[in-house]
């Protein structure tokens, strides 16, 4: 009986060594076969896209925003020195005035 026992187990030795060699088998012949034929094409270069456009001479245009806020050198109290109605407005608000400018009349 050992004897068998012994060459049973040899058969289990073998079947085993010969599976895992024809799986080694087949996996380099996947790696020779498919990878190879894959690497013998030519690989295909994209050509870069490419836009052109004509210039023309033109003005720039800048747009800035901004966010702030103004003041004035100075503030003036502007009074009457006598009572009455004003007759007119001789400027407009964001008008540059310089001194002397008479910016309103007043009837008397």
């Amino acid at each position: 009986m050992r004897h068998d026992w012994s060459k049973l187990k040899k058969d289990k030795k073998f079947r085993v060594a010969g599976a895992v060699c024809l799986l080694l088998v087949f996996i380099l012949g996947y790696f020779l076969f498919i990878k190879g034929r894959n690497d013998n094409k030519k690989p295909e270069l994209a050509l870069p896209k490419i836009a052109t456009y004509q210039v023309k001479r033109a003005d720039m245009k800048r747009h800035i925003v901004l966010s702030g806020h103004t003041t004035a050198d100075a503030t003036i109290v502007l009074a009457p020195k006598y009572n009455g109605h004003v007759k007119s407005v001789n400027v407009q608000l964001g008008d540059q005035v310089a001194e002397g400018d008479i910016l309103l009349a007043q009837d008397t």
